[in-house]
């Protein structure tokens, strides 16, 4: 064996094995407690309830017509008629989602989709007509004459 050094022959150290750690059982149940809410939200169509409550949407909410009140004077000379706040609140959010992050980008990605709502609700009603709607209305509720 000494020969075998002297001849310039290198030995290696043996490597230790390591054990490998098995998750505590804490982790394991709440993985658990996990994959059955996702499995019951897959199965019921609730999903996470905590998208049920969505803070920057509540805060756009909140901002929204003070925003509103601010821009007028801008949107008042867009010619879109009616539109005319919807589409520079749409803007002012879409800048925003475009150069900001955290949560502002949040609150105006939700104001992203409440303006295209807005847009919508508005192309809707302007593009049906408003007889049929009340036939509906008078066949639902026979009283009404």
């Amino acid at each position: 064996m000494d020969e075998a050094i002297d001849e310039g022959e290198t030995t290696m150290a043996k490597r230790r094995k390591r054990r490998t750690r098995r998750a505590s059982n804490v982790r394991r149940a709440s993985r658990r407690v996990r994959r059955r809410a996702r499995r019951f939200g897959k199965l019921t169509g609730v999903g996470n309830s905590s998208a049920l409550v969505q803070l920057d949407a509540m805060a756009y909410g909140g901002l929204r017509a003070r925003t509103s009140n601010a821009l007028s004077g801008l949107t008042s000379r867009i010619p879109a008629g009616e539109l005319a706040d919807e589409l520079g609140m749409g803007v002012l959010n879409w800048f925003i989602v475009k150069n900001t992050g955290g949560m502002f980008r949040n609150i105006a990605m939700k104001g992203l989709v409440v303006e295209n709502a807005r847009v919508g609700e508005f192309i809707a009603n302007r593009f049906t007509p408003q007889s049929s709607t009340s036939k509906i209305a008078t066949s639902l509720n026979p009283t009404v004459f």
